[in-house]
């Protein structure tokens, strides 16, 4: 269910559902991840594609390597360690939005990087969306991405904070969640503007 209209240049429509700005009572956060990699599952439009990585593999859990990585996501935000139940999952990743920047499959396997020109089709997309669902606190999954993101006008009105993507080399909880939480706590203690 989508209450946005997206252009064509959105490929890849971000994950939100009608509870997207509850997040902690009230926050609309929205998670930002580099890319997707792999196809298109039979049957699934692109514009589809992140709603059923989302209902799949974070919420339902039926591949573990991709189960990890949204574990992770969502423990690095709500706190814990180890997978959350079923309820916990649901109730989290309903209440955010999720988006990929770049809008193509960048390759068959993970680890290879997206091309320049990718990145820069990435661009007007990725504005379109913030300035539709217009969220108290941006999420950036990884360094690389921040790099690109920062050049994005529309994000400089927007909170934003950045960790190390969870599927990096020592990835540690205890490092990023006390940073995630002092960026949610910074937008729960000032009134939205958006």
């Amino acid at each position: 269910m989508s209450e946005y209209d997206f252009t064509a240049s959105v490929s890849f429509h971000p994950w939100h559902r009608e509870k997207y700005g509850t997040f902690r009572g009230k926050l609309k956060l929205l998670i930002v991840g580099e890319s997707f990699y792999g196809s298109l599952p039979k049957g699934v439009l692109a514009s589809e594609f992140t709603k059923w990585m989302i209902e799949k593999r974070a919420i339902e859990c039926v591949n573990k390597r991709s189960r990890r990585f949204f574990t992770m996501v969502h423990r690095t935000i709500e706190g814990g360690k180890g997978k959350a139940s079923f309820n916990e999952r649901s109730t989290f990743w309903n209440s955010v939005a999720f988006y990929n920047y770049i809008q193509s499959f960048v390759g068959s396997k993970s680890r290879v990087p997206p091309s320049p020109e990718m990145w820069k089709q990435a661009v007007e997309p990725f504005g379109e969306v913030v300035e539709k669902l217009k969220p108290d606190l941006v999420l950036i999954l990884g360094e690389r991405l921040q790099m690109k993101v920062d050049k994005v006008d529309c994000l400089k009105k927007y909170q934003s904070c950045v960790i190390n993507h969870p599927s990096s080399r020592g990835f540690a909880y205890s490092r990023w969640q006390p940073v995630v939480n002092e960026a949610i706590q910074v937008c729960l203690n000032r009134p939205s503007t958006h």
